[in-house]
């Protein structure tokens, strides 16, 4: 599947009256790395995020968790990634649904990917 990258605002709606507000790219990185960063706490991870289209054309947000070698986070935590980056982002169908995937840190210097 080849992605489209879309570097428009993403908007949301927010909790009062249906006023819409809207994130920039850079505001979306910073809360999926935020929310994914003390969800996984005290493990030192890595957060890249690219937006991109699933194939109905649908908006998506590419998430790549880099782990540091030092630290195995806990399972469950993993988990419910999605569920909190979705409620962080509250109309979380206008950034993307998140696409999570973990790589190590080892594994990631093979990808070009900076490291936890």
């Amino acid at each position: 599947m080849r992605s489209k990258v879309d570097s428009s605002v993403i908007a949301r709606k927010t909790a009062t009256a249906g006023v819409r507000m809207a994130f920039t790219d850079g505001e979306v990185t910073r809360i999926v790395a935020d929310t994914i960063k003390k969800q996984l706490a005290p493990c030192e991870v890595g957060v890249h995020v690219r937006k991109s289209f699933d194939e109905d054309g649908d908006p998506l947000l590419v998430i790549m968790v880099v782990i540091g070698t030092e630290c195995e986070p806990d399972r469950k935590k993993m988990l419910g990634l999605v569920r909190h980056i979705r409620s962080n982002l509250d109309d979380a169908t206008a950034a993307g649904f998140p696409l999570v995937s973990f790589v190590s840190k080892r594994d990631a210097a093979k990808m070009d990917f900076e490291a936890a």
